[in-house]
């Protein structure tokens, strides 16, 4: 009896000295496993400021998608298609948006690699390569839009010039390198992003006395679908377009194109007659005749006061930035000072917003 009480009690002795070992090594095993997860899982932040092409010297710009990733991004596809920033590449590890004043912190991003940094609004991108990250949060990052296609990517841009509203210059104003401006004659593979055409009505920059007229890029829906943004400054009265004309134009808008129009280009929009155009439901249009450029009186005083809309999320990030730009009536919130007063419209028909 003693002998089995004996050789129990050795047996129970070496449970309770090998149980705690095999307890013990399983414990620096799973703590092993956490630390190699950790490791591998340890994440940072990225954060700055977005810029338009100045940089640093210019304006901070909303709304921007920022994003890393460990391969360089795909080239943009050429040709009208609707890109926003909801639309995330596909690579990306990690991104966010800027907020009202440019500035953007990225989480989440993986630590111990090499990241390509990219900003992007639809086709205009510039990507910074080689931007390493460790477990330093990477702070202070200035970033700007490319001011040359050899920056990055610009979208291509068609300009009908008016004599009235010399839009070609706010692109050189914001950085655009001069050099971006070309037309079809003068770069016929279309290299340089800012191309313009001679206004049918009062035109007014050129690159040439051989500057295509606006009628070579309106009546051709597949030159105008190679452009991504179509913009038709004031050329100081309306001018009726043809059935092909609207057509295009109502194909280039559905297939994403962007337009741009000033005062008296709303002979786009306007359904009445003798415009006819086929964009129906945007707005309650004043009754017009060609002859008849004012159908509304003028607004008065000339200039006047305007209060900027902020009704809906995108316009009250317009009227902040105004406010942080400066650009405010007398340092308001949500006034602006503006001249040439015009109102050729009544009301305008949601979803369109003002």
């Amino acid at each position: 009896m003693r002998s089995g009480l004996c050789s129990a009690a050795a047996v129970c002795r070496r449970c309770f000295v090998l149980l705690p070992a095999r307890l013990l090594a399983a414990f620096a095993f799973a703590a092993l496993l956490a630390a190699l997860a950790a490791a591998q899982t340890a994440t940072t932040t990225i954060s700055g400021t977005v810029y338009d092409p100045r940089g640093a010297s210019g304006l901070p710009l909303p709304n921007i998608l920022v994003y890393v990733a460990t391969n360089a991004p795909d080239p943009l596809p050429a040709g009208v298609q609707c890109l926003t920033t909801a639309s995330i590449p596909s690579g990306a590890i990690a991104y966010t948006t800027t907020d009202v004043n440019g500035n953007f912190t990225i989480s989440g991003v993986p630590v111990s690699a090499t990241y390509y940094l990219v900003i992007q609004a639809g086709k205009w991108r510039r990507i910074y390569p080689n931007v390493v990250v460790d477990t330093t949060p990477l702070t202070g990052q200035i970033l700007s839009m490319p001011a040359n296609h050899s920056q990055g990517d610009i979208p291509l841009i068609a300009i009908a010039t008016g004599n009235v509203d010399g839009f070609e210059c706010v692109f050189r104003d914001m950085g655009i390198d001069v050099a971006e401006v070309s037309d079809d004659v003068a770069d016929p593979t279309f290299t340089d992003r800012i191309h313009l055409y001679k206004g049918n009505s009062a035109a007014g920059a050129d690159i040439s006395p051989s500057t295509p007229s606006e009628s070579t890029l309106i009546d051709n829906s597949t030159l105008l679908n190679s452009y991504d943004v179509a913009m038709f400054p004031c050329q100081g009265g309306p001018k009726v377009k043809s059935s092909t004309e609207l057509a295009n134009m109502l194909s280039f808008a559905n297939s994403g194109g962007r337009i741009f129009a000033t005062h008296y280009s709303y002979d786009w929009l306007n359904t009445n007659p003798a415009f006819g155009s086929p964009f129906t439901g945007v707005a309650n249009w004043a009754a017009t005749s060609i002859t008849n450029n004012s159908p509304l009186p003028n607004p008065s005083p000339d200039p006047g006061i305007a209060n900027v809309t902020t009704s809906f999320t995108d316009a009250a990030t317009v009227a902040q930035w105004l406010f942080n730009a400066g650009a405010t009536y007398k340092g308001l919130q949500d006034e602006i000072q503006i001249s040439t007063l015009r109102r050729d419209l009544t009301s305008i028909i949601a979803p369109t917003q003002s």
